[in-house]
């Protein structure tokens, strides 16, 4: 980061591939014609981004506060321990990371607090539309 000017001269891999995937008037952009290779660039994608994102976890866990934790890391040493066997590096993912077991502990916990606030839901709504529609053909590429 350049701190005279406040302005950063790097892009992260979120930033990098949205950038490449993304939808512009009058550009021709030649990957949402690949088909099968397409969808495998995007799988590439996003595993280069779940990656990037679990080496920032592992690499900083002192600053996500971790070492709270510290009683359930011994715990797991323990039972290696007990076990006769090596437990392997471990780090814990923070409950903001998206999809984790503590984000998703988090969303339930808040879904409950909304039942307790305004009761059970009433409706189960579901919307059901045809691909063949004209609506969504028009939206789509070729």
């Amino acid at each position: 980061m350049d701190h005279a000017t406040n302005t950063r001269n790097k892009v992260t891999i979120l930033e990098f591939y949205s950038n490449k995937i993304a939808i512009r008037r009058n550009h021709f952009n030649p990957l949402f014609y690949g088909g099968k290779l397409f969808q495998q660039y995007l799988v590439y994608a996003y595993a280069r981004y779940e990656a990037n994102r679990m080496t920032y976890i592992r690499n900083n866990q002192k600053t996500l506060r971790v070492e709270s934790y510290k009683g359930l890391l011994d715990h797991f040493n323990s039972i290696g321990r007990d076990n006769n066997a090596r437990v392997g590096n471990i780090f814990i993912l923070p409950s903001t990371y998206v999809g984790g077991p503590r984000f998703m502990s988090k969303l339930y916990q808040d879904n409950m607090a909304m039942v307790r606030k305004f009761g059970r839901p009433d409706l189960f709504i579901t919307f059901t539309c045809n691909p063949k529609w004209e609506e969504i053909k028009s939206e789509l590429k070729p």
